[in-house]
């Protein structure tokens, strides 16, 4: 039976909201359960108080380092694999990192292309195919039901259509109207 990715729990630790929010979204869509963290008091309590498949840890946090996270893992011996993210990148700190037990470490602005591959291989699986959902049914033209196999991906005729009323949000968000519907009919 093949691995889902709702058997991976992630921990993410950054001190700015936004981007705390932003990589746990962008997991979340993955699949992935997600905690977050804003400190490192905070994440090795969480770290105290479960296991989680991966860690993803921002370099510099208000009180303490990405590398106070690593160390706890390895002197634990957890299992735990260790992806560290920073806005000060350098050669020095990829090698220190690394040789702290980082699984691989990445330079903020993070590609999330990049991030959610990065996350994948940390947990060997590939990252889901833009082309990919998680079972998503709706109706879409004459009342077909359908099993969307994509979310970005362009297909021909009333399905794409749909997809991306679905994937816009707004005033055609959850609609399941085809491509010739929503030209056909003013919302």
């Amino acid at each position: 039976m093949p691995t889902t990715t709702a058997q991976f729990s992630l921990l993410v630790i950054d001190d700015e909201p936004d981007l705390r929010t932003l990589y746990e979204l962008t997991l979340l869509r993955e699949g992935y359960e997600v905690e977050t963290a804003g400190t490192v008091e905070q994440a090795l309590q969480l770290l105290t108080e479960r296991s989680f498949s991966a860690v993803i840890t921002d370099m510099r946090l208000p009180d303490g380092s990405g590398l106070d996270i690593l160390a706890r893992i390895e002197e634990g011996q957890r299992r735990e694999k260790a992806i560290v993210i920073t806005a000060y990148g350098s050669a020095e700190n990829a090698v220190e990192a690394l040789k702290a037990g980082a699984y691989d470490y990445l330079t903020k602005p993070v590609d999330l292309r990049q991030f959610r591959a990065v996350v994948a291989s940390a947990l060997g699986r590939a990252p889901l195919d833009r082309g990919t959902a998680i079972a998503i049914t709706f109706t879409a033209g004459r009342g077909r039901v359908l099993h969307v196999v994509g979310h970005y991906y362009q297909q021909k005729g009333n399905v794409s259509g749909a997809i991306g009323a679905q994937r816009l949000g707004g005033r055609h968000a959850g609609r399941t109207r085809s491509r010739t519907d929503m030209r056909s009919r003013p919302d």
